[in-house]
């Protein structure tokens, strides 16, 4: 038996390739970006594919908490402004600031 787990070709998801169908297809872009700009996108919805967008161009920016992008459908009849918040992910950093000798334990009576 072959497992035909595998990246699509197409849109790049990882699936079972023998009952894999690749979502819509759209192009998407930051508000503010010329349209020459967009990049294209698989999602199953105008929100899917602008989180999807900025999933991956996520390093560019410089953090903010939402951002306007414009998606427009592949066959370019329809045009969508979609808001989405970008929550950040806390990221936690130890260092040592004092080092001392152990306190030991009382023995057990």
């Amino acid at each position: 038996m072959t497992i035909d787990f595998s990246k699509c070709v197409i849109c790049g998801e990882y699936d079972f390739q023998s009952a894999h169908i690749c979502k819509p297809c759209w192009f998407v872009r930051l508000d503010y970006i010329e349209q020459d700009e967009e990049e294209t996108v698989f999602g199953s919805s105008p929100e899917e594919a602008a989180e999807k967008y900025l999933a991956r161009n996520f390093e560019k920016f410089d953090h903010p908490s939402n951002m306007t992008l414009i998606v427009v459908n592949a066959k370019y009849t329809k045009q969508y402004t979609v808001k989405v918040n970008v929550e950040l992910v806390p990221e936690f950093t130890g260092s040592i600031t004092k080092q001392e000798p152990a306190i030991k334990a009382k023995e057990e009576e």
